[in-house]
């Protein structure tokens, strides 16, 4: 996992990820002020040969985003201090570029007017994160043919 706090400035953030918003690849952003559940998801999603970056509020996982290529999906919790998961989805959907980016709501709300508010699909606390992979899967490009 490339933890955001361990990326000393923007510089290194792009170096780490290349050029800003390409061609997706199996690099997810996990944004979510729970260092528990972070440490959890990442290691089940490297298992399965996902890049991972996580940020722990929304104005690390915007920044983040503004650095690395364009991201398989990002997986974000509502509720997060500095700037919650509502305002961030608000940025990345005015970028055009971001706006195409697969988003996935963690929370523990478990209602359908979370759904409704959200208009995302929603990932309810604790996690399954068979769930979360085979999500993933519906967004991974086709594998490159050997021909």
């Amino acid at each position: 996992m490339v933890n955001v706090r361990n990326i000393p400035d923007k510089m290194t953030a792009k170096r780490a990820g290349g050029p800003a918003l390409k061609k997706p690849d199996r690099t997810v952003v996990l944004v979510d002020d729970d260092d528990d559940m972070v440490s959890a998801l990442s290691e089940a999603l490297e298992e399965e040969g996902y890049r991972v970056y996580a940020a722990f509020d929304g104005k690390e996982a915007y920044e983040l985003l503004r650095g690395i290529r364009a991201p398989l999906a990002i997986i974000l919790d509502l509720m997060m201090p500095v700037m919650d998961g509502w305002r961030l989805i608000d940025l990345i959907d005015t970028d055009p570029d971001m706006a195409k980016i697969p988003k996935f709501v963690i929370t523990s709300a478990r209602t359908a007017v979370t759904q409704s508010l959200v208009g995302l699909p929603i990932f309810v606390k604790p996690l399954r994160v068979d769930d979360v992979l085979r999500a993933l899967k519906t967004f991974e490009p086709p594998p490159a043919s050997s021909y």
